[in-house]
């Protein structure tokens, strides 16, 4: 039987694109590493913690560049909580042929008939095609899943490389939107964002990497 038309769309604990794997929190202790529980706790914690204090990392992703690991281990939590209580979800990220090393974090949060996309990438990975990967792949899956239309994402306006992404991801830009999103790693002022998105009505998006 088919879901129904407003049902809300099912997170898995793994997936793949062509050369990413995107992991639940907690879900590769088994499958990925094939270490214990508290190795991978101990191994994700310190490689997250590398992601989210990098000041190039948190200047454009709305948080102040953690300082230490307990700061990091909170965060780690809250994405569970998350999880656990289907507000958002958040991916750890890996290469597939190389789930050992993380290398971003691919946050998602549904909003009713859309879905919200936000990812970050450890710089030593940029340049690489992986944020536009991830954004492509993940606005290909969320307009197969029932009840959604909508897929978006937003940048600063100050930041041309997250707005080529986007745009090469196939999303259509639909306007500024003034002293939107607060950036503590820059300022305190709230920034003006870009907003984009693409709906099912929108023509999929070429396949590959760019």
């Amino acid at each position: 039987m088919s879901p129904p038309a407003d049902a809300p769309a099912t997170f898995p604990a793994q997936i793949e694109s062509a050369r990413l794997l995107f992991l639940r929190p907690y879900a590769f202790q088994d499958s990925v590493l094939g270490v214990s529980p508290s190795q991978a706790q101990s191994t994700v914690l310190d490689q997250l913690h590398s992601l989210f204090s990098a000041p190039k990392v948190a200047r454009f992703c709305g948080f102040r560049a953690h300082q230490d690991l307990p700061t990091t281990q909170a965060k780690l939590q809250s994405m569970i909580e998350d999880w656990q209580a289907g507000r958002a979800f958040s991916y750890l990220v890996y290469r597939r042929d190389d789930p050992t090393q993380l290398i971003g974090n691919q946050h998602i949060k549904p909003q009713g008939s859309r879905l919200n996309l936000g990812c970050a990438f450890a710089p030593a990975h940029w340049r690489q095609g992986y944020a536009l990967e991830a954004t492509r792949f993940w606005c290909d899956w969320g307009l197969k899943q029932a009840g959604i239309w909508r897929v978006e994402a937003f940048c600063d306006a100050d930041h041309p490389a997250s707005r080529g992404v986007m745009e090469q991801a196939g999303m259509q830009f639909e306007g500024r939107l003034r002293r939107f999103f607060h950036q503590p790693e820059l300022d305190e002022a709230p920034h003006d964002v870009l907003m984009y998105a693409r709906v099912r009505d929108d023509q999929r998006s070429e396949p590959g990497n760019q």
